[in-house]
């Protein structure tokens, strides 16, 4: 695992895309520009490439989120089989990035076999989307006081949520 430094603080990152994606949430969270962010951010395991790819990406993913955060929705989505019917939720997530490192990875989870059950999530869901305070370390913790254990578990699996206190990641 290589390492990058915001702040003279590490940053563990096993690959590019996933470094942008730190990076954003750390420029978000922290309020920074991207030219007051070059000051702060250092890559010493990487080749001269690899810095302009991130910093494009950063550019492209920083100026996507900070000027017009997309909100994405989930649907619901019904598969049939010989004797049963069950349902799952999809949507693009603001907080994954795809393997392009762009915005909005697209997720589909089980949502099981009742339409009241697979509407009660997909709406919890809808409202973890369209809300950026729900985004963070803080919206996270506050999430769990309001959403159903499942809708969480959705939601927040796989998302590389930043803690704003100590810099660091979880």
């Amino acid at each position: 695992m290589k390492k990058a430094y915001v702040h003279k603080a590490p940053l563990p990152y096993s690959t590019l895309g996933g470094l942008v994606e730190d990076l954003v949430n750390i420029l978000l969270v922290k309020k920074l520009t991207l030219n007051e962010a070059r000051k702060y951010i250092y890559l010493p395991e990487e080749s001269v490439d690899n810095v302009l790819f991130v910093v494009e990406k950063l550019k492209q993913n920083y100026e996507m989120k900070f000027q017009s955060i997309k909100i994405y929705s989930a649907r619901i989505v019904t598969t049939s089989g010989p004797n049963t019917v069950s349902y799952a939720l999809e949507f693009r997530h603001p907080l994954i990035l795809t393997d392009d490192a762009s915005q909005g990875r697209k997720i589909k989870r089980g949502a099981g076999t009742d339409p009241e059950e697979a509407q009660f999530l997909c709406n919890e869901l809808n409202t973890l989307l369209s809300d950026p305070k729900y985004w963070d370390i803080v919206g996270y913790r506050e999430a769990i006081n309001k959403f159903s254990e499942r809708a969480i578990q959705i939601f927040y699996t796989g998302a590389r949520l930043l803690d704003v206190a100590p810099m660091r990641l979880i």
